[in-house]
């Protein structure tokens, strides 16, 4: 026979909404602390709270993640204030127009919390490479015969951000694996390359990969990129920054705008304008592109060569990015 005590009958009878009470709220620190030491890991032993708070603040914001989902004490651990202020002070640098990462910014409108910032925020993600996979059928010559040869031609758009506002853009028609170590190199104008390169050496970009810079106003990225050997051509780009499927993922770039701008030598032209429609400012003649505006996907450094985008156009022939 059920017991049901007088707490249970009050709550179905009298008050219903008790049972609402405490549904989403987190478990204090103390719930998670274990009596028997058999079954915390060894790790757990070793390791006080606050070495490990220290050690997860070496961690980027997307490996902070993937260690929370490791067990729940952990997920508590990562949810710490000063993880989460340096990964925003890290994403929203000097090239973001309108965000001003302060406390008082974060305090009014997430109610002091950095992580929801971090998420809720549009950012680039410096981890990886974003990539775009574009196609189109071209013809052969006919040669004296009927039918006439069509061959499915794919090539890639890689993207390599940096914290400081630089960037390394290439185009290929070589599949990620292949490509990735070229972008590993910083831009020669970043102050990140001084620093990590020893006295006196000097780091080299591919002959195929460009450096260039961008900004980021009102959840989107303005991208400037200038042929080499060159201070008149440069190559335009405006997209849209979002995550699929989750809030933050921030893996996913909308090219809604391309194109190559001519000015003359010695003149500037602003980073904000540089859709064809309205013109950039300064003389100068824009030609916009029609081709190649497949949305960019992020691969992490760590899944290069496990990614779908090494597949040969055989095995695919056509990429839906989602």
């Amino acid at each position: 026979m059920a017991v049901v005590t007088l707490e249970e009958v009050l709550t179905q009878q009298s008050r219903p909404w008790l049972a609402l009470y405490g549904v989403m709220l987190k478990p204090r620190r103390h719930a998670v602390q274990h009596t028997d030491e058999e079954i915390l890991a060894p790790i757990q032993r070793l390791l006080t709270d606050e070495l490990m708070t220290i050690i997860f603040s070496h961690l980027g914001p997307y490996t902070l993640g993937q260690t929370a989902c490791v067990c729940r004490h952990w997920r508590y651990l990562t949810d710490h204030q000063q993880h989460w202020q340096a990964a925003c002070e890290q994403a929203y640098g000097p090239c973001h127009k309108d965000v001003s990462c302060c406390q008082q910014a974060v305090r009014k409108s997430f109610r002091g919390s950095w992580r929801r910032f971090f998420l809720e925020q549009p950012h680039l993600r410096f981890d990886g490479l974003y990539v775009s996979r574009n196609t189109y059928i071209r013809q052969g010559v006919s040669e004296w015969r009927r039918e006439r040869t069509c061959f499915l031609v794919t090539y890639y758009r890689y993207f390599r951000f940096h914290p400081d506002g630089t960037l390394l853009y290439r185009t290929s028609p070589l599949t990620v694996a292949r490509v990735a170590k070229s972008l590993q190199a910083r831009c020669s104008g970043s102050s990140q390359a001084a620093a990590a390169a020893a006295p006196g050496a000097k780091q080299k970009l591919d002959q195929h990969t460009f450096s260039g810079k961008y900004v980021i106003k009102a959840g989107r990225l303005y991208v400037i990129i200038v042929y080499p050997n060159s201070r008149s051509t440069e190559v335009r780009a405006r997209c849209t920054i979002r995550g699929v499927p989750l809030l933050g993922a921030a893996n996913r770039l909308d090219i809604e705008e391309l194109a190559s701008f001519d000015r003359e030598a010695g003149s500037s032209a602003s980073m904000l304008r540089p859709d064809p429609e309205s013109g950039p400012e300064g003389s100068g003649s824009t030609t916009s592109f029609r081709r190649g505006l497949s949305p960019c996907v992020f691969v992490p450094w760590e899944g290069v060569a496990a990614s779908p985008l090494n597949l040969p156009a055989k095995e695919m022939d056509f990429w839906l990015t989602g």
